[in-house]
């Protein structure tokens, strides 16, 4: 029987098949985010990537935001296999990029593991931009009409209002939208929609999530639920963003609930906590919660409607403080406990009605 080779690691069959991919070079920008701006930065330029990625381990080790996408995308390897880190799962936040002699413009990076460079840039930019390549020199000049209009001027800011039109474009390269092309009546709610206020830790309301147990009840201990490879990557990034806004800190509870994920319709995960051996020993909190046949008689002759849409409206409401220990979660990096009000408490739909009934009262 013929033996079958070892299989080589990713960054290291890419290395091997360098030199026989899409040809490529290697320049020096800078970028800037809302909250910084980074210099020196090494970015290639390969004509075989098929899009524009950022490396993971650099935007956690410089502080870059990073944005769950809509959907999952499958990369594959220069060698034609599939990254061995699964699915891509995150973006970059909008950032303004700088260099190529004055070249500017605001794009978003896919988030993968590419050890050997900090950011790629793919077919796609290059077609957008279709710059003026010397390969015997290894030098770029940005010279297209595209760019002479677009990408020479002072007007393109990394902005709360950009960062609307980025994140709901499938392009990788996005440029900033001009105030003027937002209604005047609206440009004073642009706030009420940045997705940056909603990863704020709230403050703490007479209407905070209490977790109040039974006299006596034995606390629960829970065993860590195996996850898959993709499964550790996206619980890795989630206890990363959770942890940077504060929603969640290291615990020394004696408390642990196990997590998991439930795949979504549109492939990406729901990471879940168990909470049902908490919720046995939970007092519980009847507040009443409204009957939908009652609030469909109410609006049954209304001619307009509105709708009460709040992101992550679970987390807009704080743990009461002192019950944090309780949400402790146990995970391969640690214990952590939330100082939001997470998902699966049996508690919490009557915590966040009794929050939000003085807006939808008559």
């Amino acid at each position: 029987m013929k033996a079958e080779p070892k299989s080589t690691p990713l960054d290291q069959r890419v290395a091997n098949t360098l030199q026989n991919a899409a040809p490529h070079l290697v320049q020096t920008v800078s970028v800037k985010t809302l909250e910084k701006e980074i210099q020196g930065i090494s970015v290639m330029i390969d004509s075989g990537a098929t899009g524009n990625f950022c490396d993971i381990k650099y935007t956690r080790k410089m502080g870059i935001r990073f944005i769950k996408k809509s959907t999952l995308e499958v990369v594959r390897a220069v060698d034609g296999t599939n990254l061995s880190s699964g699915p891509i799962s995150h973006d970059t936040e909008p950032m303004q990029m700088q260099g190529f002699g004055g070249h500017q413009e605001q794009i978003i990076f896919n988030l993968i593991d590419a050890p050997q460079f900090q950011l790629i840039l793919g077919l796609p930019w290059l077609t957008e931009h279709n710059p003026q390549i010397d390969w015997s020199k290894r030098t770029i000049k940005m010279n297209s009409s595209y760019c002479k209009e677009n990408c020479f001027h002072d007007g393109v800011e990394v902005s709360t209002k950009s960062q609307a039109a980025c994140l709901s474009s499938h392009s990788s390269v996005i440029f900033a939208l001009k105030t003027a092309e937002i209604p005047k009546e609206y440009e004073d709610l642009v706030a009420v929609f940045d997705e940056k206020e909603a990863e704020k830790l709230p403050p703490h309301l007479p209407y905070d999530c209490k977790i109040e147990l039974e006299p006596g009840a034995i606390l629960p201990c829970s065993r860590i639920y195996a996850l898959t490879e993709a499964e550790n990557q996206h619980l890795k990034e989630y206890l990363d963003q959770y942890l940077a806004n504060g929603f969640i800190r290291p615990s020394e509870s004696p408390v642990s609930s196990p997590l998991f994920f439930i795949p979504k319709k549109d492939g990406s995960l729901r990471t879940c906590i168990d909470y049902r051996a908490l919720n046995q020993v939970t007092i519980k909190n009847r507040y009443p919660l409204p009957l939908v046949s009652v609030l469909l008689d109410q609006v049954k002759n209304a001619r307009i409607y509105s709708k009460l849409n709040l992101r992550e409206a679970y987390h807009l409401i704080r743990v009461a403080s002192g019950d944090e220990w309780k949400t402790a979660f146990r995970t391969r990096y640690g214990l952590f406990e939330y100082q939001v009000m997470p998902y699966g408490l049996c508690n919490a739909p009557a915590a966040f009605q009794t929050t939000s009934y003085p807006m939808k009262a008559d």
